[in-house]
Parts: C-alpha cells; sequence; structure tokens
C-alpha cells in the first residue's frame, strides 16, 4: 500500500510539473492581454499618443478638412502639426482609449458590436488661433507665434465653419475586419477561463499530492518542493533566456506584415508591442518568482517536520 502510494505520488508530481510549465506562462500571457487597463497602460508607456497617434489624427484631420467649402488648405504639414500641438491635454489618449474600450466591451460580450462617437466639436473652441509656425528643421518649442495668412486659413475661423459638424469620429471611420473581431471575441471567451482553470487544477493535483503521499506533512511537502522549486525555475530560466530572441520575433514579423503597407499602424503596434512583450516576460518571471518562494516554503516546512519527527 505505501509503494502504491509512493507511486501515485510521483506521478501526480509529474502531472503537476508539467501544468506549472505549461499554465505559469499560458496564464500570464492571457492575463496581460486581456486586461483593458494593462492594454492602456502599454499604450501609455509606449508614448504612442504623442507620437503614431497624434500623426494619426493628423492625417484624419487632413483628409476631413479639404472637403469642406470655403477652407483653401494647401497641405502643409507644418500646419497641422500646429494643430495638433494646439489639441488639449490629454485629448489624443483620451479618444484612443474610448476606442479600446469599445473594443473590449465586444470581446467581452458587453455589446454586439464595437461602437463608439467621439464628438470633436469642443476641440475647435480650445485650438489656438495663432499657432506657431517653424522654417524646415526647425524644434516647434523654439518656434514664437507668427500670423497666417487669412487667405490660406485662419483657426479662429474654425469653430463658426461648419467643420464641428463633420468632426465626428465613429467605428465607420476605422476599417474593421468583422472576421478578425469575431474569432477574437471567441478567443477572449475561451482564455478568459484559462486562468481559473489553471489555477484550479494545480491547487487540486498539489492537494491530491498531500492526501496520497505518506506522512504528507513530511513526505508529501517534500514532493510538492521537489516540483514547485525545479518547475517553476525553469519557467523563469526560458522567460530570461528567451526575451531577446521572442521580441526580435515578434518586431520582424510586424515590420514584414504592417509596418510596409500600414506605416503609422504599423509603427504604433511596433511601439506597443515592445512595451508588452516587456511587460508579459516580467509576468512570468513574477509567477516564476511566487512558485520557488512556495517550493522553498514546502521543503522548509517539511525538513523541520522531519527532524521534529526523527
Amino acid at each position: 500500500m505505501k509503494a502504491l502510494r509512493w507511486f501515485c505520488s510521483i506521478f501526480l508530481a509529474l502531472i503537476l510539473a508539467i501544468a506549472l510549465i505549461v499554465f505559469l506562462p499560458t496564464t500570464a500571457i492571457v492575463q496581460q492581454i486581456t486586461n483593458v487597463q494593462t492594454v492602456k497602460a502599454w499604450f501609455n508607456e509606449s508614448n504612442a499618443y504623442d507620437d503614431v497617434l497624434a500623426s494619426a489624427f493628423q492625417e484624419k484631420l487632413q483628409e476631413m478638412v479639404p472637403q469642406i467649402g470655403n477652407f483653401p488648405f494647401s497641405g502643409d504639414r507644418r500646419l497641422f502639426g500646429a494643430i495638433v500641438r494646439s489639441l488639449p491635454d490629454d485629448f489624443v489618449e483620451n479618444t484612443f482609449e474610448t476606442i479600446i474600450d469599445a473594443h473590449f466591451d465586444y470581446f467581452y460580450g458587453h455589446k454586439d458590436r464595437v461602437e463608439f462617437t467621439i464628438n470633436l466639436t469642443d476641440i475647435t473652441q480650445s485650438l489656438n488661433p495663432n499657432p506657431p509656425i517653424c522654417p524646415p528643421g526647425t524644434p516647434p518649442e523654439s518656434c514664437a507665434p507668427s500670423p497666417i495668412n487669412p487667405s490660406r486659413f485662419n483657426l479662429s475661423q474654425l469653430p463658426n465653419s461648419g467643420i464641428s459638424d463633420k468632426l465626428t469620429l465613429t467605428e465607420k471611420d476605422i476599417k474593421l475586419d468583422d472576421e478578425n473581431l469575431a474569432d477574437i471575441r471567441k478567443f477572449f471567451t475561451i482564455a478568459t477561463l484559462i486562468p481559473r482553470f489553471a489555477y484550479g487544477f494545480i491547487l487540486l493535483i498539489s492537494i491530491s499530492i498531500l492526501a496520497i503521499a505518506p506522512r504528507r506533512w513530511r513526505n508529501g511537502l517534500f514532493i510538492l518542493g521537489f516540483t514547485w522549486l525545479p518547475s517553476t525555475i525553469l519557467v523563469g530560466l526560458i522567460a530570461l533566456g528567451s526575451r531577446a530572441t521572442s521580441l526580435s520575433a515578434i518586431q520582424t514579423q510586424l515590420n514584414s506584415a504592417i509596418v510596409r503597407e500600414e506605416p503609422i499602424t504599423g509603427t504604433l503596434l511596433l511601439k506597443v508591442a515592445i512595451i508588452a512583450h516587456a511587460s508579459i516576460m516580467n509576468q512570468i518571471i513574477f509567477l516564476s518568482g511566487v512558485g520557488i518562494i512556495f517550493g522553498l516554503i514546502c521543503l522548509a516546512i517539511a525538513t523541520i517536520r522531519w527532524r521534529t519527527f526523527d
């Protein structure tokens, strides 16, 4: 009977080791990419709002404004740069976070489709009527405000020009692939269950080892310690060792698939991917560290129990 208990305990320990190696990184990835606040933090940390998203809004404004009567725009990018710099604080960030929230509401099944409306009317009241015009190659912060030729453009006319009625962003202004969105929603449905299943399974196997092992508070804890410790160390070492390789693979894939075809979108995703990769790796290492500490605690308690009874 004792031999059978040892056999079952060791067999369960092998299953536990495999579960730890597979589930810890998987859970870390899932918890990160399905958390809307974490995703927003990635965009903040990557400076995407200051760089790429401001440029994207500039391109959108250039597309929309020439279609509105009596506004003779010449496509001067410096002028549009001045407009972007005149936007209210956190405007681009708030706009994009609204879009992120709309997508996550759909992914989590809170809504049947991605939908949002961003009213840009208020920003026309905040635009600087005399934005600085900088010569080519001159840093914007070193330029003094200068008057703009009214025959070309006058920002003070913007609130009353009729443009504010058309400056509204909705999901229709973004190229959405319904099939891809539906696939991501299915993924979210499954992914949100993975952490619960993973932690529940690991807990169940660990308790089973304690219940089956002979003298569970000594031998059972030793088995748990010698299972958790090397398994979680291995997970941590793999995460540390694969940092550079996995990041390089992500960058190569994005560069070849998106950046060349959609420079703004591709650059944005590249910036965010670098931050997201570091965040996920840190989460894997954190979970590995927790596992290592748990393994050491099991071994320490088992050693104390051993000395107590022997």
